[in-house]
């Protein structure tokens, strides 16, 4: 009986973790698409669980650290907040305008 508790809180893990990351969204486009949401909805919770049988505390927040920074990281660049604005290559270019007599 013990199992299913702790399979119903896995599962529950896993779809709060889809849910928020469905959630992310740049200029009104979702950052990651379903195969990668998914991925990432099972990954981390299942490398958790691993990580709590068989590791220290010390390495479980260690590991929450990390995924924490990885997915920070991961965010920022798709967003590309503090990118900086391509410059035109080539200055040399000569635009005309036209204008109509009336």
């Amino acid at each position: 009986m013990d199992w299913k508790i702790f399979l119903y809180v896995f599962l529950i893990f896993v779809f709060l973790i889809f849910i928020k990351i469905s959630r992310f969204r740049v200029n009104g486009k979702k950052i990651l698409s379903l195969p990668l949401r998914i991925l990432f909805a099972l990954f981390f919770p299942l490398l958790l669980v691993v990580l709590l049988v068989f590791s220290s505390v010390f390495f479980l927040f260690l590991f929450i650290f990390l995924v924490f920074l990885f997915f920070l990281f991961f965010v920022l660049g798709r967003i590309r907040l503090y990118s900086r604005k391509k410059k035109n290559v080539s200055d040399d270019i000569i635009t005309v305008h036209r204008v109509k007599r009336k």
